[in-house]
């Protein structure tokens, strides 16, 4: 897939910061994404947006969550069967306890998440 040819991470906000309902943005095929070191920081600007890059941001919520499991017609949490969240930055959640809801959950798919089998050493060293 071709992109917008974006290249200039300031580019972006000025042209995405006015959109305030925003909940999910993809630049993956732009060369802004190897441009562009950090995207939480747009992020962090964009009080609505819970998915960066199909990567969940600090604000990711049910509606996140739904929206990966959006290919079963699920409406609620508690209706999600199967829930793949592989290499989507799970922990940046910050409310967790959304996983409570999931009461019909029957499969669920957490690979790609080195930071679960990290020591603490090697996670503090990622958060510098």
């Amino acid at each position: 897939m071709i992109g917008n040819e974006i290249i200039n991470p300031n580019e972006i906000a000025k042209k995405i910061l006015p959109l305030p309902n925003i909940k999910a943005m993809w630049f993956n095929a732009n060369p802004v994404v190897t441009a562009c070191s950090n995207f939480s920081s747009i992020a962090d600007l964009m009080p609505t947006l819970e998915i960066i890059n199909s990567k969940f941001t600090n604000q990711a919520g049910e509606w996140a969550l739904l929206y990966y499991a959006r290919e079963q017609g699920a409406k609620s949490l508690e209706e999600i069967e199967h829930l793949n969240l592989g290499g989507r930055g799970l922990t940046f959640i910050k409310d967790i306890s959304l996983v409570d809801r999931l009461k019909s959950l029957k499969r669920l798919d957490l690979s790609d998440h080195p930071e679960f089998f990290m020591c603490i050493e090697k996670k503090e060293a990622l958060e510098f």
